[in-house]
């Protein structure tokens, strides 16, 4: 025996967003980690009660007023706390208030179901609190996205997130990031860093068929599509642009529509917005596109990017035409890069004629072995390797 304490895969997880939001990074992860250890996702606190009572009169779906637990596999909880004080994303001592009562709910919550010693793993600057309120053994910070970037429109919350980032990163045991741009930036402040990029569901996607995709029997082909969140990093005029260039090709765009005015570009005949859909859609929409698009404006917000979509789009072997953003350039051999409408509109061409010409066959069995080789699995897999380094580290010996 070495005389090191025993430290087991307990993790509070608190969650950027909601559990039962799109399923995207922090689900992959936090469902694969529970099925090694145990996990307690926490949701954030949103919306605030005002927010909630706003939703509420306005005929929209609510958030539960109560505290909810939930129980979702073996290895893996879900906690929704109760709707809190507003202005907690913008002023720090409400944030502070707030997080307070995210702590209170947290520790009995970890009695409850067994949690020792836990891993406290923070996917945002605004839940910093929680270090010094949590008994804990070892703090993870995961970078999802340029934070500062992220809020640079609505100043009182970049203030206050630039300023808790810079708190967060010197006092993690552990930064995970989600890019290599990402892992540069916040190795200025913490040198124990790994870079985890975004990945692929690789077996849920690869099995799409687009046959299978009755809600775009309506609309004819070619298929230019999008499937994904809209949000302020989209860039709406590019595919715009093109649609009103292109009336023979169609666009569909599919998806939670989040911050974003579609007055301006609603109207054509020819593009359309299809709204959320389930995740278990999602595959069978895809395969029934004939060109992928990946549209993001060219800022500091996306040069730190690694795009989910991209991976889920090769597993399907598609042509892909994306913005060009540094971490995709090492995949320009597979996909196409467009930095505006007009290069959009050409890219777009040539992914169309692609299935015409030779190699076509090759270049799909590539892209889809690409996705293969960056799958989920394998990104917990280098996370729990980053997690045991950690451990040794700091005196445990993992039991994981």
């Amino acid at each position: 025996m070495n005389g090191k304490q025993r430290g087991r895969l307990d993790i509070v997880y608190f969650g950027m967003t909601t559990w039962d939001g799109i399923t995207g990074r922090a689900k992959q992860l936090a469902t694969r980690l529970g099925s090694v250890g145990r996990v307690c996702f926490v949701d954030p606190i949103t919306p605030s009660l005002p927010g909630n009572l706003l939703r509420l009169a306005r005929g929209q779906s609510t958030r539960p007023w109560r505290t909810r637990l939930e129980h979702v596999s073996d290895g893996l909880w879900v906690l929704t706390p109760h709707p809190a004080l507003p202005w907690g994303y913008d002023l720090g001592f409400l944030n502070r208030a707030n997080q307070g009562l995210v702590s209170r709910l947290v520790r009995r919550t970890a009695r409850q179901v067994g949690l020792e010693d836990p891993i406290l793993w923070i996917e945002h600057p605004l839940e910093t609190a929680q270090i010094s309120s949590l008994d804990h053994r070892m703090v993870c910070y995961h970078c999802r996205d340029n934070y500062r970037a992220f809020w640079s429109e609505v100043p009182r919350r970049q203030k206050l997130v630039e300023r808790l980032e810079e708190q967060l990163l010197p006092r993690a045991d552990v930064v995970v990031a989600a890019s290599e741009a990402l892992a540069e930036l916040c190795g200025r402040a913490n040198p124990h860093i790994y870079a985890v990029p975004n990945a692929a569901d690789f077996e849920h996607f690869a099995a799409g068929q687009g046959d299978r995709a009755p809600e775009l029997d309506d609309y004819d082909h070619p298929l230019v599509g999008y499937l994904g969140t809209v949000s302020h990093w989209f860039d709406l005029d590019a595919i715009h642009w093109v649609a009103q260039r292109r009336p023979a090709w169609t666009f569909v765009i599919i998806g939670p529509v989040e911050n974003v005015d579609l007055t301006p570009y609603q109207g054509l005949a020819n593009l359309h917005f299809m709204g959320a859909v389930p995740y278990a859609r999602a595959p069978d929409l895809a395969a029934a596109f004939d060109v992928c698009l990946l549209p993001r404006r060219t800022s500091e917000l996306t040069a730190h990017m690694d795009p989910i979509k991209v991976y889920e789009y090769l597993s399907l072997g598609k042509p892909v035409v994306a913005s060009p953003m540094p971490q995709l350039e090492r995949y320009a051999d597979l996909i196409y890069l467009a930095n505006d409408g007009v290069a959009f509109e050409a890219c777009i061409e040539t992914a169309l004629a692609e299935a015409h010409q030779p190699g076509a066959t090759a270049k799909r069995e590539a892209r889809k072995a690409l996705a293969q080789a960056n799958t989920w699995d394998r990104r917990v897999e280098d996370i729990l390797n980053a997690l045991r380094e950690t451990d040794h580290r700091l005196g445990w010996e993992p039991e994981y």
